[in-house]
């Protein structure tokens, strides 16, 4: 982004990438897990998805977002860490954390050893919590800045991230 090479996703434009599943982005097949970007976004109060593992037909897995949630300002860095069976294990982080118009890095992690999902902000822990042990769900496709348009009754499929992402990265260790 500091060069000008960042993808520019913008919200009202469609922009948004999408990576094929593969045995290569299962990152979470040993169980622990990372996914982390830096983002710039100008608008922090609706939903925008950073990073999901999505099949494309309404299933979800693991994913990052900012998002609204209720009680809490504008803001707020959010995951979902959706299992192999399907179960949801989400946590987020307060208010604020996630601001407008600058460069910001973010990070999911889990480890399944200690049970422990993470979110940080430029490098600080912004939300830390013990969700048990699991297998991440990090077997569909990737999709960066974008939530798939189904099914279309639910308020933040079709969302997009609107602003830079750059330097996306998953990895298969907390």
């Amino acid at each position: 982004g500091e060069v000008g090479q960042a993808f520019l996703l913008n919200s009202g434009a469609n922009d948004y990438l999408t990576v094929p599943a593969s045995s290569n982005l299962n990152v979470a097949a040993g169980g622990s897990f990372t996914a982390e970007a830096w983002i710039k976004v100008s608008d922090v109060a609706g939903y925008h998805p950073i990073v999901e593992w999505n099949d494309g037909l309404g299933h979800g897995g693991v994913h990052m977002w900012i998002l609204p949630y209720t009680g809490e300002s504008a803001g707020v860095l959010f995951a979902n860490l959706v299992d192999t069976s399907g179960n949801s294990h989400s946590f987020h982080s307060p208010g604020g954390s996630v601001t407008t118009n600058v460069f910001q890095h973010v990070a999911v992690t889990y480890d399944q050893a200690s049970g422990m999902g993470t979110l940080y902000v430029n490098g600080n822990v912004v939300a830390q919590v013990n969700l048990g042990q699991f297998a991440p769900q990090t077997s569909y496709h990737f999709w960066l800045g974008h939530r798939p348009n189904i099914p279309p009754s639910e308020p933040d499929y079709g969302s997009f991230l609107g602003g830079l992402l750059d330097e996306p990265s998953v990895y298969n260790r907390a």
